[in-house]
């Protein structure tokens, strides 16, 4: 899992990562995977580095492309947990997809949470595939949280540890253009 995260700091991060001995098992293979669709740029090293060139901007200055990328999570819980909130802030539409015992593990979290950043969303009846439409993300807003299950998807929205120590979540975000 360390594997996936570091994944997903090299796609926000404005620059290249070197990521030595990369993981190679099914969840690291489908978050590589996640990245690229994300539009990272991967290469390898002769010596078996893997190179991440970032997308920090998630395609929101570029322009919208009417195709829908889907992101498959394969069995990965942590990569549906970490990257679905990673994709609803790129200017894209997404359907979200895995594989296995994923397909029947509930995602009303994100039913619950997205709207409330005005991010429209779709379902399978609570279940995968979700499909993330194009909207404005509203990142002014407070958001609570009610749940110690929740820990994995807002590391991907803000990176404040001590939040997480109770079981009541605020969090505002200010983010927007200068």
């Amino acid at each position: 899992s360390i594997m996936q995260r570091v994944c997903a700091a090299a796609l926000l991060h404005n620059g290249d990562t070197i990521i030595n001995n990369p993981g190679e098992c099914d969840d690291d293979l489908a978050a590589i995977e996640i990245i690229k669709r994300l539009g990272a740029n991967i290469s390898w090293d002769l010596e078996g580095k893997m190179i991440v060139k970032g997308n920090p901007s998630l395609g929101r200055s570029e322009l919208v492309s009417d195709e829908i990328i889907e992101l498959d999570c394969n069995e990965s819980g942590l990569s549906l947990r970490l990257f679905s909130p990673i994709a609803a802030i790129s200017s894209n539409q997404f359907v979200i997809n895995g594989s296995g015992s994923l397909l029947n593990r509930p995602i009303g979290f994100f039913e619950d949470v997205f709207p409330l950043l005005d991010i429209d969303l779709i379902s399978n009846n609570g279940k995968l595939p979700l499909i993330i439409k194009i909207g404005k993300i509203n990142f002014l807003t407070v958001i609570k949280l009610f749940s110690k299950n929740t820990k994995q998807i807002m590391n991907a929205l803000d990176s404040d540890k001590n939040k997480y120590e109770a079981r009541e979540f605020n969090i505002m975000y200010f983010y927007g253009e200068n």
